[in-house]
């Protein structure tokens, strides 16, 4: 009876080892578990970063485009820079161009138009006209507004392409 005490007192002892080397493993594969999550957690946290960094730059991109291009614009249509303003809030939004789109089409043709305008006035009226043009040009070709730019730029120039594709001629 003895040594089955002393075996049962030595197995009991091997078996709390062994237990206690598996609380062991198990703390360790949790503090592993816990250090990839934080890891995953950091990398996807940079790459959103990054992601939102990109879109950042361009947004940032086009402002300084946007507010370059009104820096011109403003020169070229003077005192009608305002009127300006007021169209592109409401009439220049509804057409489906972006703010940067109607800016960059006012500014071309404003340029153009320039010398056969009598005044500020009527630079605006002839400007805000061929763009309501380029939105139904748009909207019956379905052409992005850079072609469709560039198109009338050739028209306005009597190049025979422009003016046949947007139906001008």
């Amino acid at each position: 009876m003895a040594l089955v005490r002393q075996l049962m007192i030595r197995a009991g002892a091997d078996f709390s080892a062994m237990r206690k080397e598996m609380q062991k493993a198990r703390a360790d594969l949790e503090r592993f578990k816990s250090g990839v999550g934080k890891a995953v957690a950091g990398i996807a946290a940079t790459l959103a970063t990054l992601g939102v960094g990109m879109g950042l730059g361009a947004a940032m991109g086009d402002a300084i485009k946007f507010e370059a291009l009104m820096g011109t614009l403003s020169v070229t249509l003077g005192r009608s820079i305002d009127d300006f303003k007021k169209w592109q809030k409401t009439v220049g939004d509804t057409m489906g161009f972006s703010k940067l789109e109607v800016t960059e089409m006012a500014n071309n043709y404003s340029l153009r138009l320039k010398s056969i305008a009598k005044d500020e006035k009527d630079l605006f009226n002839k400007t805000t006209a061929l763009i309501k043009a380029a939105a139904i040009i748009r909207s019956k070709t379905g052409m992005a507004s850079a072609e469709i730019s560039d198109r009338m730029r050739s028209a306005m120039n009597q190049e025979a392409d422009g003016a046949n594709i947007c139906r001008l001629k």
